[in-house]
């Protein structure tokens, strides 16, 4: 457990803390912008670490960094967190939506598949003439 820390140690690494989130994220949309998944999943741990320690270190009752939330300059970081974090979920949405609409567009039958065709052997071959393995 980190030792106690005044209001004003505590306020500035809660400001650090919060920039570097603010950085994390910024990299973040850029990977997604640019579709680099590798990168984006690279980042995460920093992320995901950095949110521990802001998360652990304010819950601390006796800490002097329990009332960071109360100071201005650290809401404003911690808004500015948030939106940024909105703005690479919605993106980050999209991309999913974009991924499904071209896995149903390929998975969805093809404009021949009502239209019946001759095999190699120049059989009628449509939706009704094909056998199954079973069926053979």
């Amino acid at each position: 457990m980190p030792e106690p820390q005044s209001a004003p140690e505590a306020r500035a690494r809660a400001l650090a803390l919060l920039q570097q989130l603010l950085d994390s994220l910024d990299q973040e949309f850029e990977a997604l912008k640019r579709r680099d998944l590798g990168y984006f999943e690279r980042l995460q741990p920093t992320k995901d670490q950095l949110l521990e320690q802001l998360s652990v270190w304010q819950s601390e009752p006796d800490s002097a960094a329990a009332t960071f939330v109360q100071d201005v300059e650290c809401r404003e970081w911690l808004l500015r967190c948030r939106d940024a974090h909105r703005r690479n979920e919605t993106l980050l949405q999209r991309h999913l939506e974009a991924v499904r609409g071209a896995l149903q567009a390929l998975s969805a039958g093809t404009p021949l598949q009502g239209v019946e065709i001759y095999d190699r052997l120049g059989q009628m071959r449509g939706r009704g003439a094909r056998r199954g393995i079973a069926e053979a």
